[in-house]
């Protein structure tokens, strides 16, 4: 791959605007949360939307902020895909094209993760099962994509590996028969003999939730390194 000097330039620019955001999305979201609900946020057990929940606020604001940062500069990677066949034009725009449209909708169904309250119990189990599916698909192409254009390279291959088992991953949350029973609350016992029903210390869909989010943002870093590493060959 030949890319141009400015390839280069916005592949740095979106490993580092990529990194930064999903970073600061993670780390300030909770900071936030907790100074506007007043309770610690917990990856275990609160989900990605409760994030953005409670009174406007600075925090809040900078929150939505972080988060659509994240989400799109790991749309735009799909980018890199629709333009690798600029470079291989023997048999690679159907595959480079179809990783994209996975790519692309693994991305919307991640906005939608992220803002649809679980109260809303059916269309929220449907966006999780589509995006994991979609994800899966998206890592698993993008890893199939750079073994077949890495020429042996260490470092893309070591990427497409990685990719391809970000995809398993993906589908063995999704084949998790307790996913079945995600809506299972715990129940307490207090002093008085009142019984009081809370959610679980481990809440199976919420943390699942978070770990397909760190998935994706690897996913999209270590598809982004491959194709700086492929440039700079």
């Amino acid at each position: 791959m030949i890319p141009s000097e400015s390839s280069l330039y916005l592949a740095f620019a979106m490993i580092g605007g990529l990194a930064f955001s999903f970073l600061a999305f993670v780390f300030f979201g909770p900071l936030f949360f907790r100074k506007r609900i007043g309770r610690k946020y917990s990856y275990f057990s609160d989900f990605p939307f409760e994030l953005f929940d409670g009174a406007e606020s600075n925090g809040k604001l900078l929150t939505r902020i972080f988060g659509g940062a994240f989400l799109l500069f790991d749309l735009v990677a799909a980018m890199f895909l629709v333009d690798a066949f600029v470079f291989y034009p023997h048999g690679v725009f159907f595959l480079a094209l179809l990783a994209a449209f996975f790519h692309l909708a693994r991305v919307i169904l991640l906005f939608f993760l992220m803002i649809l309250p679980a109260r809303y119990n059916k269309p929220h189990i449907l966006v999780v099962a589509l995006y994991f599916v979609s994800a899966a698909l998206s890592y698993i192409l993008e890893g199939i994509f750079l073994i077949r254009y890495s020429n042996g390279d260490g470092g893309p291959m070591a990427m497409a590996l990685l990719l391809i088992a970000f995809g398993a991953i993906d589908l063995f949350l999704m084949a998790n028969p307790r996913f079945g029973e995600w809506a299972k609350m715990a129940s307490e016992q207090m002093a008085d003999g009142e019984v009081v029903v809370k959610r679980p210390k481990y809440f199976l869909l919420a943390y699942s939730e978070w770990l397909g989010i760190l998935l994706d943002a690897l996913a999209s870093l270590s598809l982004l390194f491959a194709f700086l590493l492929l440039f700079l060959r």
